[in-house]
């Protein structure tokens, strides 16, 4: 990969500095429009009925509403009367947690735990809306999943990454950032003439600057976030181990491959049912997908009996008789996709001595010499968590720590 760590923090410090110029630069126009609104007193009433207004529709209710309903969507346990998810306890949990957050050089106090009711293994943590580490007692997320399958120590790789995100070498985000922007803007229009202002003029004006903002540094942007996941792995990879993460990762591909594998299964059973929608299929496999201690054994095996019962949880209209059947689009764009994304692949299993599903320092570098000697050869046929715009593949992931294990 030849990535260097140093060059990744100096990148991000620079955009770092330069979100931090931007934003004095929008703090000076809001600024020279809160003067002119209180110089004179005629501007007060237009402002408040043309500024504020716009500024909370587009931006303020939006994020607010957004991350409720997020939170509202899972099925959360902040707190509990000792329950026992996977192989972990309440006490235990909490008490791994507590352990990892006291050893991490990153202020996170005491911070408070959410499981999110989702079979996948995954864990996030929210930055501030309003001031960058403003709020010392930090959410961690982490699903039900990871609780089942991660050892301690994979878990603890995974809550140092997430902590990772709030070291201030780590982010490139100022006060206000989400929102700042827009108000910012709809000053200079109302600055520039309040007479003539125009709450649908101010409206456009801003979507039509998010939209060249987009096109314009969009890439960089992305860049820039996937350079801070490969340093969020190498905290958290000095804070605990690089085994451990590297273990962590590997599990997490393995597990979203096998689910695209049954999903593709189902997708093809219900191909030429119209009314089968993707969010729906994710949805009925999350309700029969059953937890394992190895996911070969408990998704791939078991597929079949999944597939049936997902397509007898949806319960689609009939097909469409005769010749004229008309194909899903979503599904069969899934399937499309998986046809065109297929490649040989290294198995990181074979790599595994003793099959207990983890590999170990060893085992670790030998896997990451095949991929380097072999990059033609995925690692997993679906190779980026969540967002490939902001995370990068597995296979960089895991060769960027294994180069940097000892910087």
């Amino acid at each position: 990969m030849n990535a260097d760590p140093q060059q990744m923090r100096t990148r991000v410090a620079e955009l770092r500095l330069l979100s931090w110029f931007v934003f004095c630069a929008r703090v000076a126009m809001v600024a020279v429009c809160a003067d002119s609104v209180l110089k004179n007193p005629a501007h007060l009433f237009p402002f408040v009925k043309g500024v504020l207004p716009t500024l909370l529709l587009l931006s303020i209710l939006p994020e607010i509403a957004a991350r409720f309903a997020y939170r509202k969507k899972e099925e959360v346990r902040s707190k509990g009367n000792n329950w026992l998810i996977g192989k972990y306890t309440e006490e235990q949990l909490r008490s791994l947690v507590l352990e990892t957050a006291a050893s991490l050089p990153v202020r996170l106090g005491s911070p408070r735990i959410a499981i999110s009711h989702h079979r996948g293994i995954a864990g996030w943590t929210w930055l501030s809306l309003f001031w960058p580490d403003w709020e010392r007692r930090k959410t961690l997320w982490i699903t039900e999943g990871s609780l089942h399958y991660l050892e301690a120590d994979e878990l603890k790789a995974v809550i140092a990454h997430e902590a990772a995100h709030h070291h201030p070498s780590n982010r490139c985000d100022t006060p206000g950032d989400w929102f700042l922007g827009d108000a910012a803007l709809l000053c200079l229009l109302f600055w520039l003439g309040p007479d003539q202002y125009s709450w649908t003029i101010g409206w456009l004006a801003v979507l039509l600057v998010r939209a060249l903002g987009d096109i314009l540094v969009g890439d960089s942007r992305a860049e820039t976030s996937r350079q801070i996941e490969h340093l969020c792995d190498l905290c958290a990879s000095r804070w605990t181990s690089p085994e451990a993460v590297a273990n962590a990762l590997l599990k997490m591909g393995e597990e979203e491959e096998l689910v695209e594998t049954v999903l593709a299964r189902a997708a093809k059973k219900l191909l030429y049912f119209r009314d089968v929608e993707m969010e729906e299929l994710g949805s009925a496999f999350e309700e029969v997908r059953p937890f394992g201690r190895i996911f070969h054994e408990n998704l791939f095996q078991h597929s079949a009996r999944i597939t049936e019962e997902i397509v007898n949880i949806l319960q689609p209209s009939p097909k469409e008789p005769g010749a004229n059947r008309k194909e899903n689009e979503e599904l069969r764009d899934l399937l499309e996709n998986r046809r065109k994304g297929r490649r040989k692949r290294i198995k990181w299993r074979q790599f595994d001595s003793n099959g207990d599903g983890r590999l170990s320092e060893s085992e670790v570098q030998c896997l990451c010499e095949a991929l380097g000697n072999q990059p033609d050869r995925a690692l997993f046929l679906s190779e980026c968590e969540g967002n490939p715009k902001t995370h990068p593949g597995y296979r960089s992931r895991i060769l960027f720590l294994q180069e940097n294990r000892h910087g």
